[in-house]
């Protein structure tokens, strides 16, 4: 892997000499980067706690899991265009995703409201519905993923 040499990655796309394997550790290795970087600035301004580490860790691993398990779902099917099927499934599932969310979200403050009334503040961390609802939406989004590509690389 060529980790700053762009130059000789570009020359080695030209010639026809990346396989699908290597793109999958290209996505891999952003995938991790990205989330450690997007973990990390949601830590600025909170006290950073265990359960704040535990999360992160969590979500890391999962999105790991999560490409693996695609990766390997393409493998079963044809093994072609993994990268490409990703990235363009990518765009709707991250909106649907961030729709599950909101409902998800929406849901929390309205019942909270309905049964706290006006001392509930959903502005404040609730870590173990945080929790709880980052690790379920990461595991929903890799398995539409994984399903997705699983009915593409199998139906060609």
């Amino acid at each position: 892997m060529h980790f700053w040499n762009v130059k000789a990655l570009a020359r080695k796309f030209s010639e026809g000499k990346v396989t699908q394997t290597e793109k999958m550790k290209y996505l891999l290795a952003y995938a991790i980067l990205s989330t450690i970087i997007v973990q990390v600035v949601g830590w600025s301004g909170e006290h950073i706690s265990p359960i704040l580490i535990l999360q992160a860790f969590g979500v890391l691993v999962i999105t790991v899991v999560g490409i693996l398990a695609c990766y390997q779902a393409n493998r079963k099917g044809d093994g072609n265009e993994f990268i490409d099927r990703f990235i363009c499934l990518s765009l709707p599932l991250t909106l649907r995703n961030g729709v599950l969310t909101f409902v998800i979200y929406g849901a929390y403050w309205i019942a909270g409201s309905l049964l706290v009334g006006e001392h509930f503040s959903p502005t404040e961390k609730f870590f173990p519905f945080d929790f709880t609802v980052t690790f379920l939406i990461t595991i929903i989004y890799f398995a539409w993923m994984r399903k997705y590509i699983l009915k593409i690389s199998t139906t060609r």
